[in-house]
Order: C-alpha cells, then structure tokens, then sequence
C-alpha cells in the first residue's frame, strides 16, 4: 500500500515536472514568434517609410527642374515648402499640418515654420514619427526620437572647395534631415540654416 502511495506522488512529481517543461518550451517559443513579428513589422515600416520618402524626393526633382526652367530660376519660392502639396495622390499616412509637436506614432505631418508667404504657401519642414527603429537616408530614428526633412537649396561646388553660400551657383532643390524642433538643419550644407530664414 505504502509502495503504491510513493509511486502515486512520484508519477505526480513526474507530470508536474513535464508541464513545468512544456510551458517552458511554449514560453520560449511564443517570445520568438512575437519577436520575429516585431521584426517584421519594423521591416515593413522601413520599406513603407523609404517608398513615401523616395516619392517625396521625386516631387522636390520636379518642382526643382520647372523652377530652373522658370526665367529667372526660381528655386528660393520652393524652399520649405511641403512636398506633399506637389503630388496629387491621398496619403493614409499623412495627417497635414501637425497639430502639437508631433504626429501620431506611423504619421507623417508638416510642421509650419512660417505661416504664409507671399504666394499664400506654407513653408516649414516635414516629421515622421515611427513606431518601430527604422532607418531613413542614412538616419536612424527611434520611435520616440522623429526625423524631419525640408526642402533646402542645393549648390554645386567643388570637392574640397569652400565658399560662402553667396557666391555658389544653385543647382536646384533637396530633401535634407533638420531638427524636429526647431527645423535646424543637421547637415553642413543645408541650403537656409533654420526655419526663421525663409523670411525674406
């Protein structure tokens, strides 16, 4: 009788210890599947990133080639401006003018440095703000931490050479990474260097 009790609680030890290990396993597994979920909802994000951010820059390459068509060129009216104004498509993903510092998590929004200019245009600079780490033009953005691009005036210069703004030729228009705060750009050759600057 007393054998037949031990084996009992022994057998019972025993299925205790395999439900211990398979919830366990169940454990590990259910980390890695939510992982690798994790992981590719920052790959889609990235890819979805990049593709509005290609389209972006290609509106800046229009608007840039019809302003140097224009006589005189007439690359400065287009600094700051909002690139998604200059394509005709609806964008899920973008909510207009920001409203507070930043939009939503997986928003884009333009943030108004300047509130209208003479042709009645809003100038200041775009922000996204990710929902997972991503990487945009060589920046990593954290979704805490959102980029921001403006457009900006680019110069022809060459290699090596340094002279100041005034005296370089424009060669049209670019996308460059400014501060989300302030529109600072981040780069050393920017076009304006912040946001009061397109007051002219």
């Amino acid at each position: 009788m007393a054998s037949a009790i031990a084996a009992a609680g022994d057998y019972a030890s025993r299925r205790r210890f395999r439900c211990l290990i398979a919830l366990i396993v169940l454990a590990l597994l259910w980390w890695y599947v939510l992982e690798a979920i994790e992981r590719r909802a920052g790959d889609v994000e990235q890819l979805a990133a990049e593709s509005v951010f290609s389209q972006l820059q290609s509106a800046v390459l229009i608007k840039s080639a019809e302003a140097m068509l224009a006589q005189p060129p007439g690359y400065e009216r287009r600094v700051d401006g909002n690139p998604f104004d200059w394509l005709e498509q609806e964008w899920t993903n973008y909510q207009g003018e920001c409203e507070g510092a930043y939009p939503p998590h997986g928003q884009w929004c333009f943030q108004v440095g300047v509130e209208k200019n003479r042709e009645n245009h809003s100038k200041g600079w775009l922000i996204y703000r990710p929902t997972q780490p991503i990487t945009v033009t060589g920046q990593a953005i954290s979704p805490g931490s959102p980029g921001a691009w403006r457009v900006a005036l680019e110069f022809a210069e060459a290699r090596g050479e340094k002279r100041p703004r005034k005296e370089r030729r424009t060669m049209g228009l670019k996308l460059v990474a400014v501060d989300p705060e302030t529109g600072t750009s981040l780069s050393q050759d920017g076009g304006v260097s912040n946001k009061n600057a397109v007051e002219q």
